[in-house]
């Protein structure tokens, strides 16, 4: 969503830089939501260009909105027909206040769309338990297909909160679970290897977290 935002980079640029490095990159494209009709044909155009999903930063809109507007449901159900991941971006940083991350208006979307996976950059911080919990309850029954990306909480030693994403890996959820580095708060490397420090008690949880989500759901 363009909102006031400062900057915004065009789909045109991210659909050239997903051509000029082949195999390397998988791009998403935004739209504005105060103009509908435009936002659905953005979203045919993108799907039809090859990018995987769109973004929305609905709280950054203007007026700000939260994620389960009703004005936003029939941009959700575009990208679920042109199957398109939708990116929900929530935390303290996103919205005039905390309530826009609250995670029971991602719930809704997810409840509403079942078979288009939702990822949350941010991960809803600091509603860190609640978004494990709409996380979880997708899994274990199937209503959903919500995956965390806490980014900066998870690679953040410090982080508040990041004890609760790494006891949700613990837990049987680092299959919900996807890495951003969320540069440039954080440099590239030092985030990998941050999360290839973490002493989760499945093996297998950094490989899942830094690749394997992210490859299903993007690539697969």
């Amino acid at each position: 969503a363009e909102g006031e935002m400062r900057a915004r980079i065009p789909n045109a640029d991210v659909v050239s830089l997903v051509a000029r490095y082949p195999g390397r990159f998988v791009g998403f494209g935004s739209v504005d939501v105060r103009d509908p009709r435009a936002a659905l044909d953005e979203i045919d155009r993108c799907a039809g260009q090859g990018l995987r999903g769109i973004a929305f930063d609905n709280p950054l809109s203007s007026p700000a909105l939260y994620d389960d507007d009703a004005s936003l449901l029939p941009l959700y159900e575009r990208c679920a027909r042109q199957r398109l991941i939708i990116s929900l971006t929530a935390s303290v940083m996103v919205g005039p206040d905390l309530s826009y991350s609250m995670p029971q208006h991602i719930q809704r979307v997810g409840l509403a769309f079942p078979d288009t996976p939702v990822v949350v950059p941010h991960a809803a911080w600091p509603w860190t338990m609640q978004m494990i919990a709409i996380a979880l309850q997708g899994k274990m029954f199937g209503r959903s297909k919500v995956y965390m990306i806490p980014d900066f909480y998870l690679s953040q030693a410090n982080a508040p909160g990041r004890s609760d994403y790494i006891d949700a890996a613990n837990f049987g959820l680092a299959d919900r679970i996807l890495f951003a580095s969320s540069y440039p708060a954080l440099p590239l490397e030092p985030s990998v290897r941050a999360v290839e420090a973490i002493a989760f008690t499945d093996p297998l949880a950094a490989r899942r977290i830094l690749h394997d989500n992210a490859a299903g759901l993007f690539v697969g």
